[in-house]
């Protein structure tokens, strides 16, 4: 391009620097045509380049849209696990405050009263502790930062006892069997829950019927069974009742029992269902499996 303004300008001047000057008419066309290529493809990296950083921009907004969506549903996720854990307890206390209700009414004695407030405090506390801990359930996958040898027959039995007047109150009757001192490992808060949904599930499933706790060891496993003369699980329901979300109009929001399994899971542990919707086992059963151990080892 250099060459060719030399040239115009050699022309312009009337001056001929050249010898070969008729061959080099065209000079000029030629660069121009030249400079206007090279302004394309300049023009054309250019714009690569503005596409690659508008693709990259375009992804980096991708990560963040699906981070916040992430975040978005880990909210949704703890506010339901916050909203069903909490309603749980809730309705012990619920209940408990109804009965201390009639006692006073009806006048049945004071001894029984301050059982059934003390029970009432008990729960309360446990709503309260349960708050403060749920973030950490949802969030850090049910994972509890200190695990301690647990008496399970005692647990089983503290927590059965708080539901039988409940039960009673619902003419079901309740069965408990239990061997005594079963030792596991684990987070005594986090297995309480997990009878305390289960209990509640079959209180709300059953009606005029009958509720049984089993609990034993066999080798190096402890094996707790509940099960109900309730209505039943439809049978296109079992495969999936531990996922969360899963449910029907009978069954709650679906957020119970998968809180049941993520526990579980965390113990090393094991949780199975049956179910049958007609026939003389009509009913539901729950089976949890967790490893055993021995007073005072890990």
């Amino acid at each position: 391009m250099l060459f060719a303004t030399l040239y115009d300008f050699s022309c312009y001047m009337g001056a001929q620097l050249l010898s070969f000057y008729i061959s080099l008419t065209y000079m000029s066309i030629i660069a121009y045509v030249l400079f206007c290529f090279c302004i394309a493809i300049a023009i054309f990296i250019s714009n690569m380049k503005a596409i690659d950083a508008a693709k990259a921009a375009e992804q980096h907004l991708a990560v963040e849209v699906a981070s916040l969506a992430r975040i978005n549903q880990m909210k949704k996720e703890l506010m339901n696990t916050i909203s069903h854990e909490a309603r749980t307890p809730l309705a012990v206390l619920a209940s408990y405050s109804g009965l201390v209700a009639m006692e006073l009414k009806n006048q049945q004695g004071n001894e029984r009263i301050i059982a059934d407030l003390s029970k009432i405090v008990d729960v309360s506390k446990r709503v309260a502790n349960l708050v403060d801990s749920i973030n950490k359930l949802t969030l850090d996958n049910m994972r509890s930062e200190k695990r301690v040898t647990i008496n399970l027959s005692e647990l089983i039995e503290q927590t059965a006892e708080l539901y039988r007047r409940i039960f009673e109150r619902n003419n079901i009757e309740m069965e408990i069997a239990i061997d005594g001192d079963l030792f596991v490992f684990g987070c005594p808060e986090e297995l309480t829950q997990v009878l305390f949904n289960l209990l509640q599930n079959t209180k709300d499933h059953t009606k005029y019927g009958k509720v049984s706790i089993i609990a034993i060891k066999e080798n190096n496993i402890v094996i707790v069974t509940i099960s109900d003369t309730g209505h039943g699980i439809p049978s296109e329901l079992l495969p999936h009742l531990f996922e969360r979300g899963v449910s029907d109009s009978r069954f709650g929001k679906g957020i119970g029992l998968s809180i049941c399994k993520e526990i579980i899971d965390t113990h090393g542990g094991e949780i199975l269902v049956k179910s049958e919707l007609t026939g003389i086992s009509k009913g539901t059963r729950i089976t949890i499996i967790l490893p055993a151990t021995i007073e005072g080892s890990p």
